[in-house]
């Protein structure tokens, strides 16, 4: 009988640790998911604020979508419900952020000065603001080239 006993306390103290494992190992998994998530938006957030800084100007193509010119290179970004798309010559990149809502701001010259995403990261709403500052040189240009001869 006191074998039996130890049998069953022992089965008892073997299930509560394997719920404890399974628990803690699922939370590890919705921790690294969390964390792949900011990591991507990081990334996204990063990168687009460079391209911003390096470009030229900045142009809306409506539909969800900019254009950054560089001397040698034009950028191309898609914000999607489910994704972002980021296309140069040289390489495409995937961002796994659902964008929900986007806001252009343009100046006079239909350039866009900034740029405001909503989006959905794990169930919250994160909001990403990106802008643009021409300088002199940039707006000089624009006025040459839009001068009657």
């Amino acid at each position: 009988m006191n074998v039996m006993i130890g049998i069953v306390i022992s089965g008892l103290v073997m299930l509560s640790f394997y719920n404890a494992f399974e628990f803690i190992n699922e939370e590890i998994k919705v921790y690294s998911g969390q964390q792949d998530a900011l990591i991507d938006v990081l990334h996204l957030q990063i990168m687009l604020n460079k391209d911003f800084m390096q470009s030229d100007k900045v142009l809306n193509n409506g539909e969800r979508s900019i254009e950054l010119e560089r001397e040698n290179d034009h950028i191309h970004y898609r914000f999607e419900p489910a994704y972002v798309l980021r296309v140069s010559k040289t390489r495409q990149d995937t961002f796994s952020l659902g964008i929900t809502d986007m806001q252009v701001k343009e100046n006079n010259y239909n350039w866009v000065e900034s740029i405001r995403l909503k989006a959905l990261l794990e169930k919250q709403e994160i909001f990403l603001f990106f802008k643009k500052e021409y300088t002199a040189r940039h707006l000089m240009n624009e006025e040459k080239e839009n001068q009657w001869p």
